[in-house]
C-alpha cells in the first residue's frame, strides 16, 4: 500500500472521530471557565466593597442628572450573560395563559422585565476597572437571606437584599477600596436587572468569554425550591462548574406528564410537552434580546420529574395504553422537538430522584420507561443520552431528621454566635443555618450553654435570628423550610450539582459526538 493511500486513510479516520464544533465549544468551556463560587471562596477582607441599597425611588448617586456618570445598558455587548431574565412565555403578557421559566436572556419582554413575577436566576459578568459601580435592581424579589449576589474574580465578594413585592426600583451600590481591573459577576433572584451605572462608561469592558448555552427542563428541583437562592440552585450550579450559560425550564409541581394545577389563578401551569415548555427547551424560533440573533443551545439536558405516578392516570397522553408507554411517548416527543430544531446537537436525560432512600414503584418505573425511549431512538447513535440519579440521590438524604431549632444573635465579621436559647444538643460539626449565616457554615467550638464558634464569619448582624443546628447527614441535605422534607437543602442543592456535573463532564468529555 503507497504511502499516500495510507495517509489519506489515517486522514479519513481522523476526521470521522474528530469531534463536531459544537462538542468542542462544550469542551473549551469546561477546561477554561468552569467554576462553582461557595462561602469558603471568599473574598480576600481587604477587597471587600462596601455595600448600600438605596431606598426605593431614590436617584442614583453615579449617574443622577449633572453628575457626570454613565449607564451601561443590559443589551450592551460589554455585559457576558450567564443566565438571563424569566419571561412568561407566549403573547405579551398578561394575556398569556402559560408559567414558565424561560430564563435566558431572550425576547422583547425580557427587555422590560415581568410587571408581576419579574424574574428567577439571573446574572452577567463585566470586567471593571474603577472603584465604585450601581447595578439598577427592581423590587420584585422574594423575601430569602439575599437576593442578590457579587462575585469578584469568582470568589463571593457581597450579598443584598433588595426588598421585596414593591416593584421600586433600587440601586445597589459597590464601593472599593481601590481601583484594579476586577471580573464582576452580578447574580440575582427574581430581581430584574437593567446594567450598570459606572463613573465613566471607559471602566467597563467585556470578560470576553462565550458561555455556550444549555437549557435545563425540569420540576420543583430545578426551580429550584429549597434553596435560598436560585443561582445556588442544582441546574444553575451545574451550569456553572461547567462554564455553561444556562436557561432554566424549570417549574415547581410539574412533569412529563404532570400539569401541576395552578399556582396563580388563571395562569395554569403545564406539563414538559407543552409547546410553550417545549420551546423553552428547545429555543425553536426564540431570539436573543440582547444580539438579535436566535438562540442556539448547545446541549439540552431534561431532568424526569418526582411528581408523575400511575395514579395521575395516563388519558391526557393520546395513545398511552400504560403510565409507562404514556412517560415513553412523552419523551419522543421532546427527543423529536429538540432534533428537530437542533439537528445533531446532544440532549441528555437525567431519571427521576426521590428525597430518601425508598423510592416507590412508579419512579423505578418511570426511570425505565424514559431509559427505554431513549435508546429507542438510538441512544448515543442518535446524540440523546440518559443518566440514571437514582443511587446517588436516594443515598443523599437517607434516614431520620435531627435538627435543633432555637434563636441567637449574629454579629457581621465574626465567626461566633451569641446569646443562643440552648445549645443542647448541639455538636462539633453540627451543619449551621439562618440569616446571616454563610451556606456551608459548621460548629467548631461549643462555647458554652449559649455561644458556638462557626467555621465562617457571619455576613449580617441580628438579634433573636432564627438559628437551626443539623446534627444528621440528612438534614444537612434536606430543605427545611415550612417543614419541607422533599427537596434539598442549599447544601443539597450543592451536593446534586456536583453529581449532575460530573455526569455531564464525563459525557462531554468522553462520549459526545
Amino acid at each position: 500500500m503507497s504511502a499516500d493511500l495510507i495517509a489519506r486513510g489515517l486522514a479519513s479516520r481522523a476526521a470521522a472521530s474528530a469531534r463536531s464544533p459544537n462538542t468542542q465549544a462544550l469542551i473549551q468551556a469546561i477546561r477554561n471557565w468552569g467554576t462553582l463560587p461557595a462561602p469558603s471562596h471568599r473574598l480576600v477582607s481587604a477587597d471587600l466593597p462596601v455595600v448600600t441599597v438605596g431606598a426605593a425611588g431614590a436617584a442614583s448617586t453615579i449617574n443622577a442628572q449633572g453628575s457626570g456618570g454613565a449607564t451601561v445598558p443590559r443589551f450592551d455587548a460589554r455585559l457576558t450573560y450567564v443566565a438571563g431574565p424569566t419571561r412568561q412565555a407566549g403573547p405579551v403578557f398578561p394575556l398569556n395563559g402559560f408559567v414558565v421559566s424561560r430564563n435566558g436572556f431572550y425576547g422583547a419582554n425580557n427587555a422590560l422585565g415581568d410587571p408581576l413575577f419579574g424574574t428567577q436566576f439571573h446574572g452577567f459578568e463585566f470586567v471593571h476597572t474603577g472603584t465604585q459601580f450601581e447595578i439598577p435592581v427592581t423590587g420584585h424579589g422574594p423575601a430569602v437571606p439575599f437576593n442578590l449576589r457579587l462575585l469578584v474574580d469568582d470568589a463571593v465578594a457581597a450579598t443584598a437584599l433588595v426588598p421585596s413585592g414593591t416593584g421600586s426600583v433600587y440601586f445597589v451600590k459597590f464601593v472599593f477600596g481601590n481601583s484594579r481591573a476586577r471580573r464582576i459577576r452580578v447574580e440575582t433572584f427574581s430581581v430584574p436587572t437593567n446594567g450598570v451605572n459606572v463613573v465613566s462608561a471607559a471602566e467597563v469592558s467585556s470578560v470576553g468569554r462565550a458561555y455556550p448555552l444549555v437549557t435545563i427542563m425540569g420540576d420543583s428541583f430545578v426551580e429550584p425550591t429549597g434553596t435560598d437562592f436560585a443561582a445556588n440552585g442544582e441546574a444553575a450550579l451545574a451550569a456553572r462548574l461547567l462554564g455553561l450559560r444556562a436557561a432554566v425550564a424549570g417549574v415547581g409541581g410539574t412533569g412529563l406528564i404532570n400539569a401541576g394545577g395552578n399556582n396563580t389563578a388563571g395562569f395554569p401551569k403545564v406539563n414538559f410537552c407543552d409547546p410553550v415548555r417545549m420551546t423553552d427547551l428547545t429555543m425553536a424560533g426564540v431570539i436573543d434580546a440582547q444580539t438579535g440573533t436566535a438562540a442556539s443551545p448547545a446541549l439540552g439536558v431534561v431532568m424526569a420529574s418526582v411528581n408523575d405516578g400511575s395514579a395521575l392516570g395516563f388519558a391526557s397522553v393520546a395513545g398511552a395504553t400504560s403510565f409507562e408507554d404514556a412517560i415513553t411517548r412523552q419523551v419522543f416527543k421532546l427527543i423529536d422537538s429538540w432534533r428537530g430544531a437542533n439537528p445533531g446537537k446532544p440532549l441528555v436525560f437525567i431519571g427521576p430522584t426521590w428525597p430518601n432512600s425508598g423510592p416507590p414503584l412508579d419512579v423505578f418505573r418511570q426511570r425505565d420507561a424514559v431509559q427505554r425511549a431513549v435508546q429507542g431512538v438510538g441512544g448515543a447513535r442518535s446524540n440523546v443520552w440518559f443518566v440514571d440519579r437514582l443511587g446517588p440521590s436516594a443515598i443523599l438524604r437517607q434516614g431520620s431528621i435531627d435538627t435543633l431549632a432555637t434563636t441567637g444573635t449574629t454579629t457581621s465579621g465574626s465567626a461566633t454566635l451569641t446569646a443562643l436559647a440552648s445549645t443542647a444538643g448541639v455538636a462539633v460539626q453540627s451543619g449551621v443555618s439562618g440569616p446571616g449565616i454563610p451556606d456551608g457554615a459548621v460548629v467548631l467550638t461549643v462555647v458554652s450553654a449559649t455561644s458556638v464558634t462557626l467555621s465562617h464569619p457571619c455576613t449580617a448582624t441580628g438579634t433573636a435570628v432564627a438559628t437551626r443546628f443539623r446534627n444528621s447527614q440528612s438534614a444537612l441535605y434536606t430543605s427545611l423550610l415550612a417543614g419541607d422534607v422533599t427537596h434539598p437543602s442549599t447544601a443539597g442543592h450543592e451536593y446534586d450539582a456536583l453529581w449532575i456535573a460530573s455526569e455531564l463532564r464525563r459525557l462531554i468529555l468522553n462520549e459526545f459526538a
